[in-house]
């Protein structure tokens, strides 16, 4: 449980596996990013799992490996209306499409805080999200939206909404600027926010070597670790 005692639904849009990450093919051809995709969303599965749990986690998507991928990890998912993806010729238009029907479908019943989380934030944590989370409880007043930025501070790559929330979605040039002005606009408080590692979405071919980089560190001191403690444990 986090503040308020609060444990939201996660939503994780995606457009298309086998068709997605065209900017990156600069440096990766289709299998690959296609291949990369996949690696992307199931990281994002396996870390909603630990918090708020596979139950709470939906992915909305109209592609199918996308949805089977969340039927086989025990997610939710909701297939977006084909007439919604197909209205549309502007992606964007079509991921704010299908992140309003996830909403809306997820509170039929009622009011339910809902997360919504980029599906390519590799090094995103649990620990990322129940931060989110708790920036939107912060302090003794209403709950807030939290707007949380990537890393030029432009863009959404995550917003929380309590549950008496709503939100105009505008994914796209500037959306973080549009989020927070469309809360204001209705009297919500909001925040923006800047968490790191879900600032650091894979978007360019920039981003995808400076990701690369951060892993080859990573490998590499974590076999200077292990190197070290062998030495020290023979002598």
């Amino acid at each position: 449980m986090t503040h308020g005692g609060v444990d939201p639904c996660v939503i994780i849009p995606v457009r298309s596996l086998p068709d997605g990450k065209r900017r990156l093919s600069g440096c990766l051809n289709a299998v690959q990013r296609h291949r990369l995709g996949r690696q992307f969303l199931l990281h994002m599965l396996a870390i909603t799992r630990h918090w708020p749990g596979s139950g709470r986690t939906c992915v909305v998507s109209a592609c199918p490996e996308a949805l089977q991928l969340a039927r086989r990890r025990g997610a939710l998912w909701l297939r977006q209306p084909l007439h919604e993806e197909a209205a549309s010729d502007d992606r964007e238009a079509g991921l704010n499409a299908a992140v309003a029907y996830a909403v809306a479908q997820l509170r039929r019943h009622g009011p339910r805080d809902v997360m919504i989380v980029s599906s390519d934030l590799p090094m995103a944590t649990t620990a990322d999200l129940v931060e989110l989370c708790d920036l939107s409880w912060h302090g003794p007043q209403a709950p807030r939206v939290v707007v949380a930025a990537n890393s030029t501070g432009t863009g959404t790559n995550a917003l929380y909404l309590p549950g008496h929330a709503t939100l105009a979605f505008a994914y796209g040039a500037d959306s973080c600027r549009r989020h927070a002005a469309s809360a204001c606009r209705q009297g919500l408080p909001v925040h923006t926010a800047h968490i790191v590692n879900l600032a650091r979405d894979i978007d360019t071919q920039h981003d995808y070597m400076e990701w690369r980089a951060t892993l080859r560190r990573a490998r590499a001191s974590l076999c200077f670790k292990r190197l070290t403690h062998g030495y020290l444990a023979l002598r």
